[in-house]
């Protein structure tokens, strides 16, 4: 707007000189002193427009100044507006970071879970074992204890009559797996399970191809946990798994394999046995069972006493 001015002001005033110089020429007779006043004249002009365009200039500056400040309002906003931009990275990489953590710790109770079940088989691997290195060697005692027996009579009746050899082969015991299996389930109801249990281990060990072969093993495993011999009843119930895994006493097997480890406090082992019967079997009775035994193992939260009200 100024310098618009400034060159009005300079179109106006050069007519004026033309006009001047024109009377100059024009006049003859012009005196020194009409020339010094004209001088003058031009040089007021002059410096009147000097003192116009310095303050143009000065205004201009100040313009510039002005728009440098915007520039840095601007850039230090942007500035702002980046590092904003750069904590929200921060914040979904941490984040991030969260959720892996979280996915990893899965994985971690996922192992955690495949370990001890791996352990509870090797465990249970060695007390087969064991039990079996047991009953081996009962039964080499008890052979002995028959050689010493025989040797016995040997010596008291060195000749035999052979009427009673004859009568003893044409007459040999005969063992009738159903009659063992009545007796046991009797002797069961009469809480009698020693006797219950030896007929049923019996059927199991000397026959079977024998239909009653299923449930005599897992009758034994039965008297075990009534006689409260958990862990032979955990290796009876476990023989049956293995030999029968489909048969509809399984789930009875499952079931009574997790009390029996509750009872002697191996409550994770006993967690994952029942875990896997709601897994296999989610809609059966036993699976009920199991699921409200998991929820009575669970901690109780303890209820705070109620605060007595002050009387006045």
């Amino acid at each position: 707007m100024a310098a618009n001015e400034m060159l009005h002001r300079i179109y106006r005033t050069v007519p004026m000189l033309f006009c001047g110089a024109s009377l100059l020429l024009a006049s003859a007779c012009a005196t020194t002193a009409d020339l010094e006043n004209m001088r003058q004249s031009i040089n007021t002009t002059n410096r009147l427009q000097a003192i116009e365009q310095k303050k143009d200039m000065d205004d201009m500056k100040l313009k510039v100044s002005d728009l440098s400040k915007e520039v840095a309002v601007v850039r230090d906003r942007t500035a702002g507006a980046v590092k904003e931009s750069t904590v929200e990275a921060l914040r979904e990489s941490q984040a991030n970071i969260v959720s892996r953590v979280n996915e990893l710790s899965k994985d971690v109770q996922m192992l955690k879970g495949r370990f001890e079940e791996s352990k509870y088989i090797t465990d249970k691997s060695v007390k087969d074992i064991s039990s079996e290195r047991e009953l081996l060697l009962s039964r080499i005692t008890g052979l002995e204890n028959e050689v010493k027996d025989m040797k016995t009579r040997l010596a008291s009746n060195p000749e035999p009559s052979k009427a009673a050899e004859k009568q003893s082969e044409e007459k040999p015991a005969v063992v009738d797996p159903q009659q063992l299996y009545d007796d046991a389930q009797i002797a069961m109801e009469e809480k009698k399970y020693s006797e219950a249990r030896k007929n049923f281990e019996i059927i199991a060990r000397d026959f079977p191809e024998n239909q009653l072969a299923p449930n005599a093993q897992f009758w034994t495993g039965e008297a075990f946990y009534a006689e409260k011999k958990y862990e032979e009843a955990v290796l009876a119930y476990e023989a049956f798994l293995k030999k029968y895994p489909k048969h509809d006493k399984a789930r009875g097997a499952m079931l009574k394999q997790g009390y029996s480890f509750i009872e002697l406090n191996d409550k994770k082992t006993a967690k994952v046995i029942l875990e896997r019967l709601i897994e296999k079997h989610p809609t059966s009775k036993e699976a009920k069972a199991a699921e409200k035994k998991l929820a009575d193992m669970l901690p109780k939260k303890k209820t705070a006493a109620p605060v007595k009200k002050k009387t006045k």
